[in-house]
């Protein structure tokens, strides 16, 4: 690529070839753009990761807290069993903060996560 470019630079216009005229200014660009659509995709599929790996995370503990609610009955218990498994819940969203927050992930991503 940098072979062709400085032979580019250095042929004068009339000596260049219609092809590599029409090439050259494509090429120049087309790394540009092409770094920008990849990481473009690379940060959507690292979302959809992220964003996967929570939800499986999640479940099981809002599962848990249906449960409590059941089980309660509509007595309302001032327990820690009633209120252990909506605590983990908030341990886990804390945790997964926490681990976004340390890893500088931008904010705009970490609220899209949680809204």
């Amino acid at each position: 690529f940098f072979g062709r470019m400085a032979q580019g630079f250095r042929s004068s216009p009339s000596s260049a070839n219609l092809q590599l005229d029409i090439v050259r200014p494509v090429e120049a660009k087309y790394p540009a753009l092409l770094f920008k659509q990849q990481l473009t995709a690379y940060v959507e599929k690292i979302f959809a990761i992220l964003r996967d790996n929570f939800k499986k995370e999640l479940t099981p503990l809002l599962s848990s807290c249906a449960r409590a609610a059941r089980t309660a009955d509509g007595a309302v218990s001032e327990g820690s069993d009633a209120n252990h498994p909506w605590q983990s819940l908030i341990d886990s969203l804390n945790s997964f903060l926490k681990t976004l927050k340390e890893n500088h992930v931008p904010r705009v991503l970490v609220q899209k996560i949680f809204m």
